[in-house]
């Protein structure tokens, strides 16, 4: 599965990035992950905070279009309306599977927490997020590459990457997900099924 997921990154470059250039107006000094990271820099600079996380959910609807993400989004609210608890189960196994093969060229080592070490993920961070309403799986981000590459920069963690983010699988993947970004350590848990905070 390594294999698969370093094979994703250079396609996943060949498409952000070109397309975060079209939409900065921008080229990129830089190559491969360096070119990707500079493209966001460039976005912290020009834009405010509403227009960087308009760019975060507009550079995922480029990157992953509506003929993609309608069937998911359709068989998700089919599941949540008529069988909750396969609901939970397709997506602890979808992001479980797919979460770790298409994030891994963004974020790095990641993966769906099993139980135990769920637990204790969540009592480590206890405050630092809502009461959980849903009990969808965690999807913990170790030490995320990008907000490394960035030098732990706030702004472009919080507006181009986690309330992006947290839109557009709620809206278009049907997905909800809250996500709680430790800027310390460099660790987020993306707590699935979980309703983003307005």
């Amino acid at each position: 599965a390594r294999s698969i997921a370093e094979a994703v990154e250079p396609i996943a470059l060949w498409v952000a990035v070109p397309t975060m250039e079209a939409i900065t107006g921008r080229p990129s000094k830089a190559s491969g992950y360096d070119a990707f990271v500079e493209q966001a820099r460039i976005v912290s600079n020009i834009c405010g905070v509403e227009e960087q996380r308009a760019f975060g959910s507009k550079l995922l609807r480029r990157i992953i279009p509506l003929p993609v993400t309608w069937p998911i989004r359709a068989l998700f609210g089919f599941l949540q309306e008529h069988s909750p608890e396969a609901h939970v189960a397709l997506a602890r196994h979808s992001v479980g599977f797919f979460g770790p093969l298409f994030a891994f060229w963004l974020a790095g080592e990641c993966a769906v927490l099993e139980q135990p070490e769920e637990e204790e993920e969540l009592a480590r961070r206890r405050g630092f997020f809502p009461p959980r309403k849903a009990s969808g799986p965690v999807f913990l981000i170790r030490k995320c590459k990008f907000m490394e590459a960035t030098g732990g920069c706030k702004s472009l963690c919080l507006n181009l990457c986690k309330v992006a983010t947290e839109e557009y699988m709620t809206n278009e993947l049907g997905l909800p997900v809250y996500m709680d970004p430790d800027l310390e350590d460099h660790s987020c848990r993306m707590l699935i099924l979980e309703r983003p905070l307005p």
